[in-house]
């Protein structure tokens, strides 16, 4: 029986990623707590993008999955949580999907209407 292509799916590239294609899904945490008291130094680390602002989530409870990266580097992602739907694939490889190809487009535009001020103008 063919197994399914586990894929964990980011819709912008986030520097905790360092380049990474592929993980395995290490440790599951199912009740998460997002709030005020959360770490900011963790926040500040799972949620920064490359390209994009800060990726903003609303509190309240997730999951949180850790893995080690193809290139031995650990990464986390925060999840909605989903029954079962990540706990019994610790120990498996999964496959990094960046669906963000048309934003490229939304994000060029949007950056090109910010107006830009050089150290010489000021």
């Amino acid at each position: 029986m063919k197994q399914k292509k586990l894929v964990i799916k980011f819709d912008r590239w986030f520097e905790k990623l360092h380049g990474q294609h592929k993980g395995l899904l290490i440790y599951v945490e199912d009740n998460f707590e997002l709030s005020k008291e959360t770490n900011q130094d963790f926040l500040n680390y799972d949620l920064r993008s490359i390209q994009l602002p800060p990726y903003e989530i609303p509190y309240g409870k997730y999951q949180l999955l850790v893995f080690l990266g193809d290139k031995n580097i650990p990464f986390t992602t925060i999840r909605k949580p989903k029954t079962c739907l990540y706990t019994t694939d610790i120990g498996k490889q999964v496959e990094v999907d960046f669906y963000f190809a048309n934003r490229f487009k939304w994000f060029d535009i949007k950056v090109k209407r910010i107006p830009y001020k050089s150290r010489n103008d000021e």
